[in-house]
């Protein structure tokens, strides 16, 4: 059976032999004494190329660990995170159920439920603080002190002091079947750090322009609940913010203490910190 012939005058089979036996001469050409193209000094002087760069990886990699081991705390010692001094003082203050909501009618169960819903998720942990794992003897709302070291007990966080925006009935909406929806305000954790209020006070003050604050006697986050030590079951103080969707669509909020930064944004995507702006659409 005759092969049909190429244009070059090889059939098939035999442009496969010569292709072949090509690859087998750039595996190992025997006249000239190279591998795969590559004589014995152009093999020696890659081989050291690559060692010596993967060598420099490797130690790039290995300084970069250590300097990630630097930042973690040492389980022997019980220490916690380090190097939250860039954290310290410029928290950011986080909104529940969050600092936009759209599409806002007081008439419309169906449009704000999910808010309200989102709310009972973010009030469940407190709404669950027992005697038992929680107590408000040492860090009660005007109490000057920090939460000592070593309590077993954590502060427990009075939800009545939330005035209008808080109840524990059922079917409770928060303000907003009545259109004035309350907003709950807390700040991140910050390991070890503890706020010190201006003169006279004893919380981190929240001022908010178009809106009430509640606590309404102390409108802030008070100084007793601090510092946060990496407790299980820590919780974070809260205060309600409560506008009039009547006559207000939106509320700039700050945070003030001696040991607080504010930042010239009131916009969390733009990384505001300690100062936020909540608007109903």
């Amino acid at each position: 059976m005759a092969y049909a012939e190429s244009p070059k005058g090889l059939s098939k089979w035999q442009q496969v032999v010569r292709n072949a036996k090509a690859f087998g001469t750039f595996l190992y050409d025997k006249e000239k004494g190279e591998v795969m193209g590559r004589g014995a000094e152009s093999w020696g002087k890659i081989t050291v190329f690559f060692i010596i760069f993967y060598l420099c990886l490797a130690g790039f990699f290995a300084a970069m660990l250590n300097v990630f081991l630097a930042t973690m705390p040492d389980p022997a010692k019980a220490e916690g995170p380090k190097f939250t001094q860039y954290l310290a003082g410029r928290s950011a203050l986080r909104i529940s159920p969050s600092h936009k909501i759209s599409n806002f009618n007081k008439d419309k169960s169906g449009e704000y439920n999910g808010y309200v819903n989102s709310i009972n998720d973010f009030l469940s942990a407190y709404k669950q603080q027992n005697d038992t794992d929680f107590a408000a003897e040492y860090c009660n709302f005007t109490s000057t002190k920090p939460m000592p070291s070593g309590q077993e007990k954590q502060c427990k966080f009075d939800l009545t002091q939330l005035g209008p925006c808080y109840s524990n009935a059922n079917g409770f909406s928060y303000g907003y079947g009545d259109g004035a929806p309350c907003f709950f305000m807390k700040m991140n954790k910050v390991y070890d750090w503890v706020p010190e209020p201006d003169d006279g006070l004893s919380y981190i003050k929240i001022v908010c322009e178009g809106a009430k604050v509640y606590p309404e006697q102390t409108p802030g986050f008070p100084v007793g609940f601090f510092p946060y030590r990496g407790q299980g079951k820590w919780l974070s103080p809260i205060v309600a913010v409560q506008i009039n969707g009547t006559s207000n669509e939106e509320a700039k909020c700050s945070a003030y203490a001696k040991n607080v930064e504010r930042s010239s944004t009131f916009l969390l995507e733009r990384g505001a910190y300690n100062r936020v702006r909540i608007q109903i659409q």
